[in-house]
């Protein structure tokens, strides 16, 4: 289903470019490392159109507005029934080292992301629409927000252990339970189709309308690389959105092994938010990474 994605190319260029493959072009931005879980599970394709027709109105207000398409057979892990979509949540702890020792560097959230959406009716899966990145409401807004494509949800606590997951909200609140494969290390190969893994490596993810870049402009953060990197995509490009995306990248020690995730209890508004539906959640994989990473900006994405 997918190409082999090229390897890719670091340019020696003032602002560093990545290239994978002819017409694509990344801007890296920033290194973090990453320890987390991430389950797959199956939602109605009724739901992702709904969705995706709300994005592209809401985009539509800027220039040359994205529009995504859920494609006739993605692969994807697990058994999907015929009028089913795959999304995933993720589960753990980031930490930007450009930021090291800032209040923030280190942040527990949680994720979901709608995968293997596609530009065309019938182009190949190569994008994730992120519905929401949820982090624990720090009152700290200085901090830039490194993942600078995905739509922020603060919300009262986030918790992130090698057991499980706590998000609180008000009286709302989800429990997870994690069961990490890791000591020994066990495979995902049987859970997490080969194809699937490689296109998650390498998709384009998207979700807030303009870049978080706001975190820079505060004197008090003093000078860092990434930091560096926006000033100069401001001077070159002004206001970029909102046909923009990031890729996240793993360099060679990332660590990836099988989990189980159970979800202990989710009251409506997280099951809104991470779209779990009313009915009793469809898992069909998991699995626990860590390692280092990076992330870059494209734009125009689409």
């Amino acid at each position: 289903m997918l190409t082999t994605m090229r390897a890719l190319v670091v340019l020696a260029v003032a602002l560093p470019v990545l290239a994978r493959g002819e017409g694509f072009e990344v801007k890296e931005l920033v290194h973090a490392t990453w320890d987390g879980v991430t389950v797959f599970h199956a939602v109605n394709k009724t739901v992702i159109q709904d969705i995706l027709d709300e994005y592209h109105q809401i985009s539509s207000n800027g220039h040359n507005p994205p529009q995504l398409f859920i494609p006739p057979n993605p692969m994807a892990p697990g058994d999907l029934k015929g009028y089913e979509h795959v999304a995933y949540l993720d589960f753990g702890v980031e930490t930007f080292l450009e930021f090291e020792g800032a209040p923030v560097a280190s942040r527990p959230c949680a994720a979901v992301s709608i995968p293997l959406l596609a530009a065309e009716p019938d182009g190949p899966p190569a994008y994730s629409l992120v519905i929401a990145k949820v982090c624990q409401r720090t009152g700290i807004e200085s901090i830039p927000r490194a993942n600078i494509a995905l739509p922020y949800v603060e919300i009262d606590e986030v918790q992130i252990t090698e057991e499980g997951a706590i998000l609180c909200h008000g009286n709302e609140r989800m429990l997870v339970s994690f069961r990490r494969y890791t000591d020994p290390c066990e495979d995902t190969s049987f859970v997490v189709q080969a194809e699937f893994d490689d296109y998650m490596e390498f998709d384009m993810q998207m979700g807030a309308l303009t870049p978080n870049f706001g975190g820079c402009d505060d004197q008090k953060l003093g000078d860092n690389r990434f930091c560096d990197i926006v000033r100069v995509i401001r001077c070159e490009h002004g206001d970029i959105g909102p046909n923009f995306c990031q890729s996240a990248w793993h360099s060679k020690d990332k660590r990836v092994c099988k989990a189980e995730v159970t979800i202990d209890e989710v009251t409506p508004y997280f099951r809104d938010l991470l779209l779990l539906g009313a009915d009793p959640v469809k898992m069909i994989a998991a699995a626990t990474a860590t390692g280092h990473f990076n992330i870059g900006i494209k734009f125009p994405c689409i």
